[in-house]
């Protein structure tokens, strides 16, 4: 996937076949910062089919820097607000949603990794289309 955006350094998604996102299957997007004096914004992105019969589903990213070490941000991802009302920016049957990982974040030059899984009670998250990993020089 490409990305528009001149200020992005990196755009990259998965699809999922079947519109299930496998609990056994994690997600992982390997990306390289040359340069260490600009801002970042870190963006996922995921993409569900219209009307998803879950408010929220509870998922887990895991950030390696290039000095080696390691965060776990967990995530409960909202699909609707307390009222039901969908909130992805949906067009026909699909629904964009975005989550907001770092916000004009001073990032280590060197090969980052964010590794995505989720742990919903079933062994996939249904009806989930596509996610992805947006890295960009902050505005």
């Amino acid at each position: 996937m490409t990305s528009c955006n001149n200020s992005s350094v990196y755009n990259e998604g998965h699809d999922f076949p079947k519109n299930q996102w496998l609990k056994k299957n994690s997600n992982s997007f390997v990306f390289t910062i040359d340069d260490d004096a600009s801002l970042y914004d870190v963006t996922f992105n995921l993409s569900h089919v219209y009307d998803y019969q879950f408010a929220s589903a509870p998922l887990s990213f895991k950030w390696t820097k290039p000095d080696g070490s390691s965060e776990v941000i967990p995530v409960d991802f909202k699909f609707k607000d307390e009222n039901g009302k969908e909130l992805g920016d949906c067009a026909g049957d699909i629904c964009d949603l975005k989550h907001t990982l770092a916000s004009k974040a001073k990032l280590l030059k060197g090969e980052h990794q964010i590794t995505i899984t989720h742990s919903f009670h079933f062994d996939y998250l249904p009806n989930i289309i596509h996610i992805g990993l947006d890295v960009s020089k902050a505005k």
